[in-house]
């Protein structure tokens, strides 16, 4: 008997990015290709100002192999709400949360579910290079990386951001978080169980 192939969400929190939109749609679509699971796109609008909302749903009127579903929020309420949002309207087997601007390369999806089938609750992508960003933007990074070592309770991965992959019942712990002001890594980080560290490099964003 042929095995069920997983869901797996990809979780997108857009703010202003209809520029990015169908480039991003477009690797996506390759690489999950690549991947032997069914695939939902969640894409939270955060309120934004331009034709986000519009050009998500232009995909989903084109897209034929890749299912879209577009959240419109009702006001900008920032990254963390909007995660937050898809978080609590996905129901897949695994979560992968990324960005639109492609400094997130899908490439790197195919890889996050192999180690989700390994095992690994939680996949973590860390940027190895940060050559994109300014000079003090890194400066910034390294700074607050080396905070938070000293003050959290818990490890936050040095350059890791919000790209990862969470296995569905990290999901339901988080979703049953009642914390209404978020910081997402830090609640990430208290999830525990098994994690594993994928590096790459941080390209500068596509649009």
């Amino acid at each position: 008997m042929k095995e069920k192939e997983p869901t797996i969400a990809l979780i997108v929190p857009c703010f202003n990015e209809a520029a990015s939109v169908a480039g991003f749609v477009e690797r996506v679509s390759a690489s999950c290709d690549a991947a032997n699971a069914r695939f939902v796109v969640i894409a939270v609008d955060d309120g934004s100002t331009d034709n986000t909302y519009q050009a998500w749903t232009d995909q989903v009127e084109v897209q034929q192999n890749l299912n879209i579903r577009v959240i419109r929020l009702s006001r900008n309420f920032g990254k963390e709400i909007a995660i937050s949002c898809g978080l609590h309207h996905c129901d897949s087997d695994a979560t992968i949360i990324m960005d639109v601007d492609l400094q997130d390369p899908p490439e790197l999806i195919p890889r996050m579910i192999e180690a989700w089938r390994d095992g690994f609750d939680s996949v973590i992508a860390v940027r190895s290079k940060r050559e994109s960003d300014s000079t003090l933007k890194r400066a910034s990074a390294a700074l607050f990386y080396r905070l938070m070592g000293r003050i959290a309770d818990v490890e936050i991965p040095a350059q890791a951001g919000d790209f990862r992959l969470l296995s569905k019942r990290l999901v339901l712990a988080l979703n049953a978080y009642p914390e209404r002001t978020r910081f997402m890594k830090g609640l990430f980080a208290t999830l525990g169980f098994e994690q594993k560290l994928l590096y790459y490099d941080r390209s500068p964003r596509a649009k």
